[in-house]
């Protein structure tokens, strides 16, 4: 008996040997007819009678075959999927290709099963029809897809986005082709296909198919959780940002068909907590503007897909945050930004609200090493167009020397030590000037009058740039500006008059 049929046949040559053998044996007392010569009569009724019964035995091999799905063809494929609700695709369905990728190189083989549906925002449904699969060491595989309705309307590149039951390593997946209408109608292998992936998809009162219900919509971000509030009710969070509210609604008509008997789901958009990211990053020198506004770029394309990967109610970490900041080789230090009057300000700063009315609600989301905590149906996100990001991207803190020329009075002395004296009288005044405040040629004079100086000018020299200015007593020029980025310290001290003329090095 064959292997893959559970009954006996027998061909047209196997009939015949075997009723002339039957015949001429003499079984049961029969008369022996053993003439079975070509043309003789025992000859031409057994080969007439084994024709007939061979025809019987492949009508009912073709009749068994008819009722499943593996071996059914035409009309008879065509009955056996309506078992399932399912129809063969006439001619006029949508037809094109979409790519499945990852960002790595596949560690094995990645399968996509024929069948697998695809949707996008108010598009048709579309789903694939071949099997493939994300080769070993491979990002990306294109697959032919065909609409799971018929239509004529042409879909445009990047509307597909969505997999309503997500593949295990496939990251991301996107029609980068137009999908255009066809008039070929579906064939047996594909119908065959489909029907396959109608069997596994037809569970109900599953979480995945509350899943695969939502993702039907073109709906990319979906969480299935037991409500902590109500028992027997689960919640269906979307994830995804800016939905109108009847897209919400239809989610909510979609789970009722597919929710379990006895339980309730409430379907709700996600609370958005929007990111404000503040932060002074020092740079390894003074780079061209081209160069800072690609580190710009890069630094904010970091951020964009690390916030945006996040789901539903997972926080920020500052960890993470701090370590893309600090990431580029033109990076040198990460600090706070501060406030107008000096105060550091927290590098992330979480907000609530509708755009034109939000509100900063670091008491319910901040934690105190700097992470955002998000709520079980909340979700961050990095909003650019509300909050942009405030990166400061500045040169290393510059040194800015100060030389200073002291004249003495004629009656003073020059005493051992004057000079170490009149640096230790300068140095508390000068480290209490702050960045972008000014250094007065007054206040210096008043910090060494005690050591009996009666006049000083000061050359102030910046080592980044190399400039010098000069401060001299009478002139116009009595202060100088410090830079916000600039260090103040004592250089040179010269002392000139007295009884003895000399200079002390700095």
């Amino acid at each position: 008996m064959p292997a893959d049929a559970p009954y006996y046949t027998k061909d047209y040559a196997g009939l015949v040997q075997d009723l002339l053998a039957h015949l001429g044996s003499g079984g049961g007392g029969r008369t022996v007819l053993a003439d079975t010569t070509e043309g003789s009569v025992v000859r031409t009724l057994a080969e007439a009678f084994a024709r007939e019964l061979a025809v019987a035995y492949g009508q009912l091999d073709g009749v068994y075959r008819s009722a499943f799905v593996e071996t059914a063809e035409g009309v008879a494929l065509d009955n056996v999927v309506a078992l399932l609700g399912i129809a063969r695709r006439r001619a006029g369905h949508v037809e094109g290709s979409v790519t499945f990728a990852r960002a790595q190189p596949a560690a094995g083989d990645i399968p996509i099963p024929a069948g697998t549906l695809l949707a996008g925002r108010e598009v048709a449904q579309f789903a694939t029809i071949e099997e493939s699969a994300i080769a070993r060491g491979e990002r990306e595989v294109t697959v032919a897809v065909r609409s799971v309705e018929p239509g004529t309307e042409r879909i445009p590149a990047g509307a597909l986005g969505v997999m309503p039951r997500p593949l295990w390593g496939v990251e991301s997946v996107a029609n980068r082709l137009e999908l255009v209408p066809v008039k070929l109608p579906e064939d047996d292998a594909g119908l065959r296909q489909r029907a396959r992936s109608a069997l596994l998809l037809s569970q109900r009162g599953t979480v995945a198919a509350l899943e695969e219900a939502v993702r039907a919509l073109g709906i990319a971000r979906v969480t299935v959780r037991e409500s902590a509030e109500s028992i027997g009710t689960c919640e269906v969070i979307l994830g995804d940002p800016d939905l109108p509210d009847a897209l919400v609604a239809a989610a909510q008509a979609a789970v009722e068909e597919v929710r379990p008997a006895g339980i309730r789901v409430r379907v709700h958009a996600t609370v958005e907590v929007r990111i404000r990211l503040r932060a002074l990053l020092e740079l390894r020198e003074d780079y061209p503007e081209p160069r800072r506004a690609a580190l710009r770029a890069a630094l904010e394309r970091g951020l964009t897909d690390y916030i945006g990967s996040l789901q539903v109610g997972e926080p920020v970490r500052w960890a993470k945050v701090g370590a893309l900041l600090a990431a580029p080789e033109e990076v040198a230090q990460l600090h706070p930004a501060r406030a107008p009057d000096g105060t550091e300000l927290a590098y992330l700063e979480p907000y609530v609200g509708q755009p034109g009315a939000l509100r900063q609600d670091a008491a319910n989301h901040w934690q105190r090493n700097g992470d955002i905590q998000v709520g079980p149906a909340e979700r961050a996100r990095l909003d650019l167009a509300v909050l942009p990001l405030e990166l400061r991207l500045e040169p290393p803190a510059s040194k800015v020397w100060v030389d200073l020329t002291c004249t003495l009075a004629a009656s003073t002395a020059r005493e051992a030590g004057l000079a170490d004296r009149l640096r230790a009288a300068v140095k508390p005044m000068l480290e209490a000037v702050k960045a972008g405040d000014t250094l007065t040629l007054a206040a210096l004079l008043e910090a060494v009058r005690t050591g009996g100086v009666e006049s000083v000018s000061a050359r102030v020299l910046h080592d980044r740039d190399g400039q010098a200015l000069e401060l001299i007593p009478g002139s116009a020029r009595q202060t100088a500006v410090l830079g916000e980025r600039e260090v103040l310290g004592l250089g040179q001290l010269s002392l000139l008059g007295g009884r003895d003329a000399g200079a002390a090095g700095g």
